[in-house]
């Protein structure tokens, strides 16, 4: 087959022939050997049913016309320039092809990503702790609602102290954002966000916390908070006492400024000085030209005592190491409780998925990452009992992160194996954010997103290789006038 670059990565817009180009690259994959059952070793994924089937019918009805001698003189040539044969080849072998799709047409590996996940499961589940009977729960709404509902119905139990109060402290946080303090609903909420993939990498780092843990750490942060708090107000305290001893008022000072900003920290409130009073403290002046010497030496006595404090709330102020920890700390004192919650609604769903013997796809996919990366990618599909030698992605730009990256093996010994692997997809058709989609990850292939740990540097350097980077950019499916409109009225947009 005729390819130096076998890595085929299509950004094209719609109408511009994206499931022509992979339908010809399947085609020619399957006819460049002389086995009617070579369909067997090509795996072509796309997103939903409806999409897969078209696309079953779209691959049987171009196979019928090649064997019939009724494809396009351009299809043909195609054809023929991918796998070197004449057309009277192509038509003999095109005629047998169909014939054993036809008899063999559950072998047809032209499926959705997640019934290809679904699959790959099936064949660890002992593996990954599965029965084999475990159903796919589509409706992750009555998921999240069935773990709220257990999780409400703990608090008050016994031995359930910590956790009642992690709840307890998110119903004050929803009182302190004025939001509703009934929690079911903002918990519902919250558990979708569970679902996210974004929130994995958190997820599994509190996957050990329990509420203990998160109360301890409450507790903890929030000694150390107090303890900055109390520095400052003893501080002050120190301060206002000088101040009072030499009788000093307000009417002393230039504006009234360092005595309002002393009495303002009385609370273990830090606030740092405005423009006008860091000017005073720099110059280490804070009367006015005709303050008797009297005053000037009294203000003088307190200067030191203003300047311990400033100290202090240089430290509980951005701007420093220690300032930075200190806000750090008290933002993560406001959450704690709402960290420790979404930490008890995973764990909790996770629950309700075993007690039923259910999985979102979402948690199948999680699975199957934990697996894909510490096996050899043979043995992997060995064991569903299928060998790929090309792989084909249509709607890329709707693929999640982990969904890819479960791909990624199977692509890079494919390309290693100087196989032909394609992706098409268009970032603007992005439309499964909701399910996680990450239209990123076309825009920057061959590099890999989300990828901080290097785990698959070596694909990557394979997919940079293997590159063959192509846009398509003529409109098969609009009418002349529409597109030549289209484009005067973007490029005027664009001079705007």
């Amino acid at each position: 087959m005729k390819s130096l670059q076998s890595f085929e990565v299509v950004r094209a817009s719609a109408g511009s022939g994206k499931t022509h180009r992979l339908v010809s690259r399947y085609l020619a994959c399957c006819l460049i050997h002389d086995d009617p059952r070579s369909f067997r070793h090509v795996l072509a994924l796309t997103f939903t049913n409806k999409a897969a089937w078209e696309m079953k019918e779209r691959i049987l009805s171009d196979l019928a016309k090649v064997g019939a001698g009724k494809a396009s003189e351009s299809f043909i040539e195609e054809l023929s320039d991918q796998t070197e044969l004449p057309p009277e080849t192509l038509a003999a072998r095109a005629r047998a092809l169909r014939s054993t799709m036809l008899h063999r047409y559950g072998e047809m590996a032209v499926m959705t990503l997640d019934s290809f996940t679904n699959r790959l499961v099936k064949s660890f589940a002992r593996d990954l702790a599965l029965d084999q009977d475990y159903r796919i729960e589509l409706d992750q709404d009555r998921l999240v609602d069935e773990a709220v509902g257990n999780l409400l119905d703990r608090i008050g139990g016994e031995g359930e102290e910590e956790l009642t109060e992690l709840l307890k402290g998110f119903a004050r946080l929803q009182v302190e954002e004025e939001k509703d303090s009934r929690i079911r609903h903002p918990l519902g909420v919250y558990g979708k966000e569970v679902l996210k993939e974004s929130m994995r990498d958190a997820l599994e780092a509190l996957g050990d916390m329990t509420p203990e843990d998160f109360q301890a750490l409450s507790k903890k942060i929030r000694g150390e908070i107090r303890t900055e708090e109390r520095e400052l107000t003893s501080r002050v305290k120190l301060a206002l006492a000088e101040v009072s001893r030499e009788g000093l008022t307000e009417d002393d000072v230039s504006r009234g400024f360092l005595i309002k900003w002393l009495k303002g920290g009385k609370q273990g409130q830090a606030t740092p000085p405005n423009a006008t009073l860091q000017a005073m403290f720099d110059v280490g002046v804070f009367t006015t030209k005709t303050a008797p010497q009297s005053t000037i030496d009294a203000v003088e006595r307190v200067r030191p005592h203003a300047e311990h404090v400033l100290d202090q709330v240089a430290n509980m102020v951005p701007g420093t190491a220690r300032g930075e920890a200190y806000v750090l700390r008290k933002r993560l004192l406001h959450k704690v409780d709402l960290v420790g919650t979404l930490a008890l609604i995973s764990e909790e769903m996770e629950a309700v998925q075993e007690a039923r013997n259910v999985r979102t796809f979402h948690a199948l996919h999680e699975r199957v990452a934990r697996v894909v990366r510490h096996n050899p990618v043979p043995f992997l599909f060995e064991r569903m009992g299928s060998r790929y030698r090309h792989v084909f992605v249509d709607e890329f730009q709707d693929t999640s992160v982990t969904q890819w990256q479960n791909l990624i093996p199977l692509v890079d010994h494919v390309l290693a194996e100087r196989h032909r692997t394609l992706v098409v997809g268009d970032g603007k058709q992005a439309i499964y954010r909701w399910r996680n989609g990450d239209y990123r990850q076309l825009l920057h292939l061959p590099n890999i997103v989300d990828d901080d740990d290097g785990a698959f540097s070596y694909a990557e350097a394979t997919f940079h290789e293997a590159l063959d980077n192509q846009v398509l950019d003529s409109n098969w499916r609009s009418g002349q006038a529409i597109v030549h409109w289209n484009n005067r009225f973007f490029e005027t947009v664009k001079s705007r």
